[in-house]
């Protein structure tokens, strides 16, 4: 058993991981018509959010001692995952983000940084930085103005 938490359509993991195979092919039929008629199903725009506690010990009253992760329904992720396989090759990013790539992480951006600096004081240049803290950011964007936008 996959053991993954139900969203709000009840169909969970293993209706899928199990299902008759005449199942797949009724939602590549379905996916189908949706990336010809531009046209994404209404539930697959929402999640339920539940809030996870990061630190057992620290005070549970304080809103930045919980992280929300979003459940949202099997099929709308198996629908990403096929648009991923498909897609994933015309997706590309800068080779200067770190974030959200396989094998890329923090380390990465701080040597790149390193490298910079080191490249401009090595040849007598004064180097000025500025960091911005966005960690709480995420929180606060119209997600659904953004989906929209994009």
């Amino acid at each position: 058993m996959l053991q993954k938490a139900a969203v709000p359509d009840d169909i969970e993991a293993e209706h899928l991981a199990f299902a008759h195979t005449i199942v797949i092919l009724l939602l590549s039929e379905v996916f189908s018509c949706m990336l010809r008629h531009g046209y994404v199903l209404s539930g697959f725009c929402f999640a339920i959010v539940i809030p996870l506690l990061k630190d057992k010990s620290g005070n549970l009253m304080y809103s930045s001692n919980y992280r929300g992760i979003s459940l949202s329904s099997d099929i709308s992720k198996l629908f990403e995952f096929c648009l991923l396989d498909r897609y994933s090759v015309h997706l590309m990013s800068s080779d200067l983000q770190f974030g959200f790539k396989k094998k890329l992480g923090c380390n990465n951006a701080l040597y790149a940084l390193r490298s910079v600096v080191d490249y401009y004081t090595s040849r007598g240049s004064t180097v000025n930085l500025c960091t911005l803290d966005v960690s709480k950011v995420f929180d606060k964007v119209n997600h659904y103005l953004r989906f929209f936008t994009l």
